[in-house]
């Protein structure tokens, strides 16, 4: 159960024409509520009815004070008695209230200086609340199996080792089959290039035979059948030195 606590108090001021206040014979303050809930708060709203019997002096005069001005007192003897009603209201969280809300006054005390009186009381409310619950697992004992590690060597690290080795000569074989083959498209390309020079040198000694074949020597004879608008014009070649 969740219980919460609070303290109340109220001054009460009556008629002067009664006389002044001696004693305040009984005292009872009693909560009178409804329970409501909007959906966050659960809301308590009602009434503290105060009723009280008070003894008075008539021969004794007072002046008016503050408080709450009692009216309508009924009075027998030099003793009044009056109710009273003070206004109730106590919102609590919805989600923390989880059964019935139960509220009670306690320690309720009066005092009086002549001209009024105070009333004094502590209210109590209880109710169940939701308390979360968190579970706390035991720690599991583990067990550890232990193999032999010798074995697990032997069949984990010595069969990739194999593998590995295999894949590594294949490697190496293909790489020098392309290499060779590489050289021999090499050889037959310069073989080609050879073969197409060779034919362009033949082609050219071909042509330089024709050329000194169709020339012929210029003779005395050729001089003399030029017209005579031609002449014969002598240059001395200089040797160079």
């Amino acid at each position: 159960m969740k219980t919460i606590t609070w303290d109340m108090a109220e001054q009460f001021t009556f008629p002067v024409g009664l006389g002044a206040l001696e004693d305040v014979v009984t005292a009872r303050v009693t909560p009178q509520w409804e329970q409501s809930e909007d959906g966050q708060s659960i809301r308590l709203t009602g009434i503290y009815h105060v009723a009280a019997s008070v003894a008075f002096n008539p021969t004794e005069s007072v002046e008016q004070v503050h408080g709450t001005y009692i009216e309508h007192i009924d009075i027998e003897q030099s003793t009044g008695y009056f109710e009273y009603a003070l206004p109730l209201e106590v919102d609590l969280p919805a989600h923390k209230v989880t059964g019935p809300i139960d509220l009670k006054v306690q320690n309720l005390k009066a005092v009086h200086d002549g001209a009024s009186c105070q009333l004094v009381w502590q209210v109590t409310c209880a109710f169940a609340e939701d308390v979360e619950v968190v579970a706390v697992s035991e720690p599991i004992a583990e067990v550890v199996q232990q193999t032999p590690v010798a074995v697990v060597q032997e069949e984990v690290v010595e069969e990739p080792l194999v593998a590995i080795v295999a894949e590594e000569v294949v490697v190496q074989q293909e790489e020098v089959a392309i290499s060779v083959y590489q050289e021999a498209v090499d050889v037959q390309e310069v073989a080609h290039q050879q073969e197409s020079t060779s034919h362009l040198v033949s082609a050219e000694e071909e042509i330089q035979q024709q050329a000194v074949a169709q020339q012929t020597p210029l003779n005395d004879d050729f001089f003399a059948e030029l017209t005579e608008t031609y002449s014969v014009l002598n240059i001395r070649s200089n040797p160079i030195s």
